[in-house]
């Protein structure tokens, strides 16, 4: 169960880190970006600097750029839109999105070693289920 409870919460995060930039405000209760409004270095910021090419150098750039700016708030809604174009278009968004997945399946793969009934299985595999396609 140990072991289920690692990969599970590696993917909860993973997921996080995806809904902190593309999750919808209504259902987040977040504002649009609002990692990248934060500045954080979620895992799909980290995934797309990684990549290399093109996207990943244009948005090392940027962000070398941004730790030097001192007013951040002030950015337009235009700017933090292109930060997030550049982390897809460099795969950060994809990397991250199966990297969730990825530690789902250890997660559920885990249960197979824990003697437990089929039922109480059932509620782990559906939260575990619950976590990686989550809206908030």
């Amino acid at each position: 169960l140990e072991r289920y409870g690692h990969h599970l919460g590696l993917a909860f995060q993973a997921v996080d880190d995806l809904l902190g930039i593309w999750g919808d405000p209504g259902a987040t209760g977040k504002q649009t970006w609002s990692d990248l409004r934060q500045r954080k270095k979620s895992l799909p910021v980290v995934a797309a600097l990684a990549a290399g090419g093109p996207a990943s150098e244009r948005l090392g750039e940027i962000l070398a750029a941004d730790a030097k700016a001192s007013d951040f708030a002030n950015f337009s809604e235009e700017e933090f839109a292109a930060r997030a174009a550049l982390i897809e278009e460099a795969g950060g968004r994809e990397w991250t999105a199966d990297e969730a997945r990825r530690q789902h399946t250890i997660a559920i793969e885990a249960l197979d070693a824990v003697d437990m009934p089929e039922r109480v299985r059932d509620r782990f595999a559906a939260l575990a289920d619950f976590v990686v396609v989550r809206k908030r």
